[in-house]
């Protein structure tokens, strides 16, 4: 699936694409393995259960056939990204550290602030 019918995603889209899909990957599988998420808080684990959910529908989507655009994503997930952003909105500091702490863990700093920026999350959440 791509933005507009007939809209073909250039080269540098394909490999930005792919770069993402392999980062969401690691994301998802360093998840499902951390030891630390389960000692946080209910509310820090709610807001990664709504990204990590949003990451593997949409790694799901795109084993079936969507193409991970910008647009496709922010269109798809906006509903999701800004509740996911009202509920960090929502965390106390001693909160928002447990979350820094869990996502640092998932992959590199580069590699979190590219997703980040791809879902169209703000680079302070």
């Amino acid at each position: 699936e791509t933005d507009k019918p007939g809209e073909v995603p250039t080269e540098e889209e394909k490999t930005e694409e792919r770069e993402v899909a392999g980062y969401l990957a690691t994301i998802v599988e360093n998840y499902k393995n951390s030891e630390y998420l389960p000692t946080t808080e209910p509310e820090v684990q709610a807001c990664m259960s709504i990204l990590i959910n949003c990451i593997e529908d949409a790694l799901s989507r795109r084993t079936n056939g969507a193409f991970l655009s910008r647009a496709y994503i922010a269109s798809t997930y906006d509903g999701e990204i800004r509740e996911l952003q009202a509920a960090h909105d929502a965390l106390t500091d001693t909160q928002s550290e447990q979350l820094y702490n869990v996502v640092v863990r998932l992959e590199t700093t580069e590699h979190i602030t590219l997703v980040m920026d791809y879902f169209g999350v703000s680079a302070d959440f």
